[in-house]
């Protein structure tokens, strides 16, 4: 990191003090500055502040934690074919995510602006906590619920159903919310409720993530930086131990920094270290994961996956397919398209000693 952070043009103090540094509120009155901290070193890891704004849940929260992501669209939540699931087994997995205490978030769709809202009343292109998957039952009928907060504290959360002073809400069905939470006061710290249908239709919710936090399981990192070649492949690989026991998911992530100044900060061409790049272009990544024995391992493509910069997706390798001594190889090729030197971190998450 360096000494350079974002400030205020013209202050917040009486006169107006020409760049004013940028506290956690508005008001200066906190003096906090370890968000400040974190976020320049989030931006240094991106490139620059520009690209580190917005993003995809998985990415921001893989950063934070270190731990291995799936990311899902709520338009793939139906019974068409081409739908990854229904709203009962989509619903089936948030439960299960929320027993096994799996970290889950959900994305709203939206152009950029937080400061706007959808039909549920809650903010646009911003993410929130999923904190727990819960049923309801009264009269026969169950309801499949969500509790969702959003980090701002506070909630404008207008339904179609389950909103704050919902006539919905008996006694019997507030008695049955999970986490000591009262429904009554929920939104004065930001928690809000969702049936499951409602999350599926995608009117409200657009995406939600799941990191995998798994007992006895660590994050091995190797970082390749600064790659001076336009298209580069890179192979990294764990062996497995001679004397593994039981054989469990070997979780296999790459995260791409292209490094680039982006075109809302310049247009045109910039030069980098005596080279001239375009402003703006984004990179393209492929991972494939290969296993078996040293001699054939490339023979053997398990799985992969081909995205642009920040949609990445993890890999899994279950225990069925390797063996001892097998290796476990991730392949990277990176397209940068003129940017500047692309970074690539590579993230294993196992529970084995390697």
């Amino acid at each position: 990191m360096d000494s350079h952070f974002l400030s205020w043009k013209d202050g917040y103090q009486s006169g107006g003090v020409q760049l004013g540094f940028v506290f956690t509120k508005e008001d200066r009155t906190d003096k906090v500055i370890w968000p400040a901290l974190l976020e320049k070193a989030y931006a240094k890891a991106k490139g620059n502040y520009v690209i580190a704004e917005g993003g995809y849940l998985i990415e921001g929260l893989r950063a934070l934690t270190g731990l291995p992501g799936f990311s899902y669209k709520t338009n793939k939540i139906g019974t068409d074919s081409g739908d990854l699931f229904s709203a009962d087994d989509c619903f089936t997995m948030l439960k299960t995510a929320d027993t096994n205490n799996y970290i889950m978030a959900l994305g709203t769709a939206g152009s950029g602006n937080d400061q706007q809202t959808n039909t549920c009343g809650i903010a646009m292109s911003h993410a929130y906590t999923i904190l727990a998957a819960f049923e309801m039952t009264e009269s026969g009928t169950t309801h499949k619920m969500l509790m969702i907060r959003n980090p701002w504290g506070s909630t404008q959360h207008t339904g179609p159903k389950w909103q704050h002073g919902d006539a919905a809400w008996t006694s019997s069905l507030k008695g049955q919310v999970p986490l000591s939470i009262d429904v009554d006061t929920a939104r004065d710290v930001g928690i809000f409720f969702m049936e499951m249908d409602t999350f599926a239709a995608g009117t409200c919710v657009d995406n939600f993530a799941i990191m995998h936090k798994i007992s006895g399981y660590s994050t091995k990192w190797y970082d390749k930086e600064d790659n001076a070649v336009d298209i580069e492949e890179q192979k990294w690989e764990i062996t497995v131990p001679a004397n593994i026991g039981t054989k469990n998911t070997v979780y296999v992530q790459t995260d791409g920094y292209p490094n680039h100044i982006d075109s809302s900060c310049f247009s045109g061409t910039y030069t980098f270290q005596s080279t001239t790049y375009n402003a703006g272009s984004y990179m393209e990544k492929y991972d494939a994961v290969y296993t078996g024995p040293a001699n054939t391992v490339d023979n053997n493509r398990i799985s992969y996956l081909w995205y642009y910069d920040q949609y990445s997706q993890t890999l899994e390798v279950k225990g069925t397919q390797y063996n001892a001594g097998d290796k476990i190889r991730i392949k990277v090729n990176w397209w940068r398209f003129n940017n500047a030197l692309a970074d690539v971190s590579i993230l294993y998450y196992t529970d084995m000693d390697v």
